[in-house]
C-alpha cells in the first residue's frame, strides 16, 4: 500500500476512534461509583468548562488514591465555591476517573498521573507505524529553515482530574511540521499511544496545526480540559 494511503486510512481509523470513545464515555458518569460520593451527581449535571480560578481552588482538595482522583476536604471545598461548582466538579472527577480506570501503566506524581515516552521510543513508535521519522541536523545547517531551540523538553501526558496537559519535546514538533490536522492527529496517537488521550487528541490538533505553521522547532505544552477547551499552552523551560 502507498505510504500516504496508508496513513490517511491511519488517520481515518484514529478519528473514528475518537469519536467511539466520546459516544462511550460521555453518558456514563452519572452511574458511576466514586468513593461514595456519586449521589452528588445526576444525569442533568453537565460537564461544563471550569475556569482556571476554580481549577486553582480544588486542586489542593484532589488526590490520587490508586488509579482515581478523589476529593478530600469536601465541605471546605463547598465553602469555598457554588454549588453549582461543585456538581460540576463532581462529574468532571468522576468523568476522569472513568476515561483512566483501566490504564495500569500510570506513574504518580502527586495529584497527578503521567504517562510519558523517550524520544528514542517516540522514534521507534513513528518507524513502527511505517513512517520515515525526521531526525535532527546539526545546528548550521539551515535546508529545513527551522528555528532553533536548544532545549530538548520531553514527551508525556499528564492526567489532571479537569484534563490533562500534553508535553511535546523538540523531537516531537519536529514530526508535526508540513502535517494536515488529521495527519497531525495520526502523528500524535503515533508518539504517544495510550487510549485515554485519544478523544484529545483532535483538539490538539487544532491548535497545533495553527503552531506549527511558525515552524518554530522548540518543545511546547498544552493543556486540554476534558471537555475539549484549550485552556492554555507554553514552551518547555530546562
Amino acid at each position: 500500500m502507498h505510504r500516504e494511503s496508508k496513513k490517511l486510512m491511519m488517520s481515518v481509523i484514529y478519528f473514528l476512534a475518537f469519536l467511539l470513545t466520546f459516544a462511550t464515555i460521555a453518558p456514563a458518569y452519572a452511574q458511576a461509583q466514586n468513593q461514595g460520593y456519586d449521589a452528588h451527581v445526576t444525569d442533568t449535571v453537565a460537564i461544563g468548562e471550569l475556569s482556571e480560578k476554580l481549577i486553582a481552588i480544588v486542586d489542593p482538595h484532589v488526590v490520587v488514591q490508586g488509579n482515581a482522583f478523589v476529593l478530600v476536604n469536601i465541605e471546605e471545598l463547598k465553602g469555598k465555591i457554588s454549588e453549582d461548582e461543585f456538581q460540576k466538579v463532581l462529574a468532571q472527577i468522576i468523568e476522569s476517573n472513568i476515561l483512566i480506570s483501566d490504564s495500569s501503566d500510570l506513574e504518580v506524581k502527586g495529584n497527578i498521573l503521567e504517562y510519558s515516552v523517550s524520544d528514542e521510543e517516540l522514534l521507534a513508535n513513528i518507524v513502527a507505524a511505517g513512517i520515515t521519522p525526521y531526525q535532527s541536523v546539526s545546528e548550521d545547517n539551515g535546508e529545513i529553515g527551522l528555528e532553533r531551540w536548544v532545549w530538548e523538553g520531553r514527551t508525556s501526558v499528564s492526567f489532571h482530574w479537569w484534563g490533562v496537559t500534553i508535553f511535546l519535546s523538540r523531537t516531537a514538533v519536529q514530526n508535526l511540521f508540513g502535517l494536515k490536522i488529521s495527519a497531525i492527529a495520526f502523528m500524535l496517537g503515533v508518539m504517544l499511544p495510550h487510549p485515554v488521550i485519544w478523544a484529545l487528541l483532535v483538539v490538539a490538533a487544532e491548535w497545533l496545526f495553527t503552531f506549527l505553521i511558525q515552524r518554530i522547532a522548540h518543545p511546547i505544552w498544552l493543556k486540554v480540559q476534558l471537555t475539549g477547551k484549550k485552556v492554555d499552552w507554553g514552551p518547555q523551560l530546562p
